[in-house]
């Protein structure tokens, strides 16, 4: 009878824990949209304040989740530019590699991020680069050479296989980060992240981009947190960095790279 009730206040408190993280992400949300409005108004161009700010925010809604971070391998990290490329399962990656990664980075995420309401603001003010999910060659190009140039003044973050995984394991890896470290010439910092499909598995059903189908999206997305969210530890495991080679295959660095992460996951 004991270990019942114990087993019930366990999950009560877990609830607790997930409602006010819910609570502190959606205040957060609304507090940083008109605090960077109003820092925008302000002429604050630089995106590293509102990039402090979110990172604060991101920890604060970590911990208050009850989801322990153990980093691993960060002794690699020695410098302040470069290819961070990091396997993707959940909503949860972003917050945890703002946790994890040193110093101030951006995000290379997709442009239909940026329709988002309030959220969209957020990441363009924070320096997010938008990438077109397309097969036309001279979009991706422009993309690509967008990152690079970013990559003078610092790192940026890569989610390889450019979408979540459905089912927890690494999917195949796409070919742009290969193509950025040969252009840019700068190192790729392979970043394993376990525990987050566990801890949040993505919803099983797409992001719609606009107006009231947002709503909507985000009232299924947070029924379908409450009855799959856990509090959990997630480990991100930082590995040797990787510089493309002249010579090297576009292919091969990509293989070489999916394998690293692979094997990262393993420690």
């Amino acid at each position: 009878m004991g270990k019942y009730a114990f087993d019930i206040n366990k999950v009560l408190f877990s609830k607790i824990r997930l409602f006010l993280g819910i609570l502190l992400f959606i205040l957060s949300a609304f507090f940083a949209y008109f605090l960077f409005v109003f820092m925008y108004v302000i002429r604050i161009k630089s995106p590293l304040p509102y990039y402090k700010i979110a990172k604060f925010f991101c920890r604060a809604i970590t911990k208050t989740l009850g989801i322990r971070v153990k980093i691993k391998g960060n002794y690699h990290v020695k410098g302040s530019k470069y290819i961070f490329a990091a396997n993707h399962l959940s909503f949860i990656d972003h917050f945890i590699t703002l946790y994890a990664i040193p110093g101030y980075f951006r995000f290379a995420a997709l442009h239909m991020i940026f329709d988002l309401p309030i959220i969209g603001f957020i990441m363009k003010r924070i320096g997010t680069l938008p990438i077109e999910r397309t097969f036309v060659k001279e979009k991706i190009d422009k993309d690509l050479n967008r990152v690079v140039e970013a990559l003078k003044t610092g790192s940026i973050l890569i989610y390889p296989e450019g979408r979540f995984s459905k089912d927890g394991k690494l999917q195949e890896f796409r070919r742009g980060t290969a193509e950025i470290a040969m252009r840019s010439g700068k190192p790729v910092m392979p970043m394993a992240i376990a525990g987050c499909f566990s801890v949040l598995p993505p919803p099983p059903y797409k992001i719609v981009k606009k107006g009231l189908g947002f709503i909507s999206y985000l009232i299924f997305w947070l029924n379908h947190n409450i009855k799959s969210f856990k509090s959990a530890t997630i480990t991100v495991t930082f590995g040797n960095p990787q510089i493309f080679q002249p010579k090297q295959k576009i292919e091969d660095f990509t293989h070489n790279l999916r394998n690293q992460i692979a094997d990262l996951l393993k420690v």
